[in-house]
């Protein structure tokens, strides 16, 4: 797998509460109790996952969620309306950037205002966008695999979130 596709389930598990992510300067990733139960196949979760084909070769965007944001969104939300960076809210809710960002592209779907162009650069934007243009909205991967390796999933995310809304 590539890296972006196992942040993907990382930052899913996170969300879940089955890792967790120490605060500080180097902050590392553990399991929790929920973790090793589900792990141990004592608990059973689902995870929030992008659309995913047995061969991990179509990552398709996710469908958005019809009740709106979650607690957690708004919270993320709120501190990014504070002026907080992604790794400051990331350490103030003790997740991962991508977590962060994660929220801030479901704020961005459900019509929250939210700021892309601090995330993603003109340049990158018009390359997504032709990208876009060339592959459509329905699937990640082929977007993904038409970019610069420094374009990430989550980069693609804000400006399929914004072209959708």
């Amino acid at each position: 797998m590539r890296q972006d596709d196992i942040l993907i389930y990382i930052d899913a598990l996170i969300r879940a509460r089955c890792l967790r992510v120490s605060p500080g300067e180097y902050p590392t990733v553990s399991i929790t109790d929920l973790g090793n139960r589900v792990m141990r196949e004592q608990e059973q979760i689902e995870l929030a996952l992008p659309q995913v084909t047995h061969d991990q070769s179509h990552i398709t965007a996710p469908v958005p969620k019809e009740q709106g944001p979650t607690k957690t969104i708004k919270e993320t939300y709120g501190f990014y309306q504070q002026g907080l960076s992604i790794e400051e809210i990331a350490r103030q809710r003790n997740c991962t950037t991508g977590t962060v960002e994660g929220h801030l592209i479901d704020c961005i779907r459900a019509g929250y205002a939210v700021d892309t162009a601090q995330f993603v650069s003109d340049a990158n934007r018009a390359l997504i966008e032709a990208a876009i243009a060339a592959h459509g909205t329905a699937k990640l991967k082929p977007l993904h695999d038409s970019l610069p390796e420094t374009i990430s999933y989550n980069m693609i995310r804000f400006v399929v979130a914004e072209h959708l809304r």
